[in-house]
């Protein structure tokens, strides 16, 4: 399929496997970068930090504040987690689809030979 065609999204069987694979691979990232956000801030909220604060003249308080470190650090870790999985099942669907491209093939090839 060229790269300059517009794709019909209304016919169906024209359009390259490969590429619609690839779609479902970056949305499935966008997808992924969104939980790591909710992941990543949940963190922050679960493991909170101790912060002190002066309230006046020599008195001074500790309020628990969200820790932002630890949910970015875990955020980032749970995006690269998340995208890791999300290529290998994107890789095994391009294997799926492979194979029976082929077997396709070599059954329209057995039947021409008959």
């Amino acid at each position: 399929m060229s790269k300059n065609k517009m794709i019909n999204w209304f016919a169906l069987g024209d359009t390259d496997y490969k590429y619609l694979i690839s779609l479902v691979f970056y949305a499935g990232l966008a997808i992924s970068l969104y939980y790591s956000y909710i992941f990543g801030k949940a963190l922050s909220v679960l493991f909170p930090t101790t912060v002190t604060e002066s309230t006046g003249f020599h008195t001074y308080s500790s309020v628990e504040a969200p820790n932002y470190v630890i949910g970015m650090i875990g955020g980032i870790f749970f995006f690269f987690v998340c995208m890791i999985i999300w290529k290998l099942l994107c890789e095994l669907l391009l294997l799926v689809f492979e194979s029976l491209r082929i077997y396709i093939d070599s059954k329209k090839m057995k039947e021409h030979s008959d």
